[in-house]
């Protein structure tokens, strides 16, 4: 569908409203470059649209076909002064609207070419403190993005906080729900008892591991790994504080926030996999045997 779209608004490559279309089959060597460079570029769209939200509407695809097609309509073969000016005028509106998403700022054009004219006098030649108010300008850039930077955060924190406090409200009634049951200040479900020996914080264990969220998607590495007892805490407070009432043989799962089963280190890596760190997770330790003579490493779902 995307690749449909473009073609079909692609002017230029296409040879819709009488530009020029070109092929492999009857290119000269020039245009045969021009062709994969553009037939690249189209990969490389499609490509983006598995990550990149903005691209995976047939909408906004064709209006991306539009501004791809108007940009090499407006370039101007032998003038590299004013594509260079043109590219240059793009990249800084586009990408000053991108970053300004985050400060709920919409940047003008007017703005951006108020502040080029700035520096030039009324015959475009550059003002004599052009350089001198250049770095003015750099010194006001950072101090404005800082300060605005202090309040996306501080905003943020706010969601944050408000986000956090309410999945911690909703954790005894999900707990109840879901079977969970409060042991040692952590939400526990017994899924297989265990009918070996207790844990203690001098065994290793080796079990199988694993997160997932409430709707079965499972996040991390899940594997069999071998783990210290007495260095849960450093990877997982939640199950040091009640890995000594498991056994050996027993699977065992607990539930929280991120924030709630793991140190900080570990939430970060869940939350670059694309894991929301105010979501309930629940994590599975199936414990299999104790004291096993491979000691290799601590659990890492």
């Amino acid at each position: 569908m995307a690749a449909i779209a473009l073609c079909g608004l692609a002017v230029v490559s296409c040879g819709k409203g009488g530009g020029k279309q070109v092929s492999l089959t009857n290119a000269s060597t020039a245009d045969s470059v021009g062709f994969l460079a553009g037939g690249l570029t189209a990969a490389d769209v499609i490509a983006a649209q598995q990550t990149d939200t903005l691209l995976k509407s047939e909408k906004n695809m064709k209006a991306y076909a539009e501004g791809f097609n108007a940009g090499l309509k407006a370039y101007k073969e032998g003038d590299e002064a004013y594509n260079r000016g043109f590219v240059d005028a793009m990249r800084a509106i586009t990408s000053l609207n991108i970053e300004a998403k985050d400060y709920d700022l919409k940047i003008t054009p007017d703005a951006v070419a108020s502040g080029f004219a700035s520096l030039f006098d009324k015959d475009g030649k550059p003002l004599k403190d052009a350089a001198k108010k250049g770095e003015q300008y750099e010194t006001d850039f950072a101090n404005l993005t800082t300060g605005l930077e202090a309040k996306r955060q501080a905003k943020a924190s706010q969601a944050t906080a408000a986000a956090v406090k309410k999945a911690a409200a909703n954790l005894p009634k999900e707990a109840k729900t879901l079977g969970f049951s409060n042991r040692n200040g952590v939400y526990v479900k017994e899924v297989t008892p265990g009918t070996g020996a207790a844990l203690k914080k001098t065994d290793s264990v080796l079990a199988t591991t694993s997160i997932r969220d409430n709707k079965g998607k499972v996040f991390g590495q899940e594997g069999t790994v071998t783990m210290n007892i007495s260095e849960a805490s450093s990877y997982s407070p939640a199950l040091a504080k009640v890995v000594e009432t498991f056994k050996e043989g027993g699977t065992y799962e607990l539930l929280g926030t991120l924030s709630d089963l793991f140190v900080p280190e570990a939430v970060n890596q869940f939350v670059q996999k694309g894991a929301d760190p105010n979501a309930l997770y629940t994590v599975s330790f199936k414990f299999l045997e104790l004291n096993p003579q491979n000691y290799a490493n601590s659990p890492r779902p």
